[in-house]
C-alpha cells in the first residue's frame, strides 16, 4: 500500500482543458497522488475515490459524497463561491471547506474592462469585418468612445468589483458601486 497522500480532483471535462489536467499530473509533489474524476465517472467509482481521499478539490460541479469523505482533511473549491455546497454538512463532518477567495479577481476584472473597451472601440465590428475580408478602417471613427470621464457602475463590490474599480480609475473613469453587503 502506498504512503502517498491522496488528492482527488472532482471536475467537469468541459470546464478544464486536458493540457491543464496533464500539467497538474506532471507536477504533483513527491508524497502525493493526484486522481482526476470527471462528472462522467460512475457514482461507484467517484465515491470509492472520495472515500480514499486525504484532500478533495472540486471545480464546476456539486458535491454530494460527504457521507464517505471520512479521511478528507480539506475540501478546496476552485472558484470564488460556495453556492453549490452545503456548508453545514461540511462543518458537521469536520471538513474545512475553502474557496479561492479572490485569487482570480485580477483576471476577471481585466476581462471586464477589456469587454467595456471592446464595446467602446467597436472591436466586434472590426473583428467581424476582418474575418470577412473587409478592412473597416475609420468606418466607426465617429461612434467610438473613451472610458475616460465615463461613469462605470459596478454591482457587487467584493474582490472582483474592487479590482474593476481600481482599473477603471486608471482610465480616469468615475466609479459608482452597489453591494448588498456593507463594505
Amino acid at each position: 500500500m502506498s504512503n502517498n497522500e491522496q488528492i482527488v480532483f472532482l471536475y467537469r471535462v468541459d470546464h478544464i482543458p486536458q493540457m491543464v489536467v496533464d500539467h497538474a499530473l506532471a507536477t504533483v509533489p513527491d508524497g502525493y497522488t493526484l486522481t482526476f474524476t470527471p462528472v462522467e465517472d460512475s457514482d461507484e467509482k467517484r465515491r470509492d475515490l472520495v472515500a480514499g481521499a486525504d484532500y478533495l478539490v472540486c471545480y464546476g460541479r456539486p458535491f454530494d459524497d460527504i457521507d464517505v469523505a471520512k479521511k478528507a482533511k480539506i475540501f478546496q473549491v476552485l472558484s470564488a463561491g460556495f453556492d453549490r455546497y452545503d456548508i453545514d454538512s461540511f462543518t458537521e463532518a469536520g471538513i474545512p471547506i475553502c474557496n479561492n477567495g479572490g485569487a482570480n479577481a485580477p483576471t476577471v476584472a481585466e476581462h471586464a474592462i477589456m469587454l467595456m473597451l471592446s464595446v467602446y472601440k467597436k472591436l466586434p465590428a472590426h473583428h467581424n469585418g476582418l474575418h470577412n475580408g473587409v478592412w473597416l478602417g475609420h468606418h466607426y471613427a465617429t461612434e467610438m468612445r473613451e472610458l475616460r470621464g465615463k461613469q462605470v457602475g459596478i454591482v457587487g463590490f467584493g474582490n472582483i468589483g474592487q479590482q474593476v474599480a481600481r482599473i477603471a480609475r486608471g482610465f480616469l473613469a468615475d466609479v459608482a458601486f452597489f453591494d448588498p453587503i456593507d463594505v
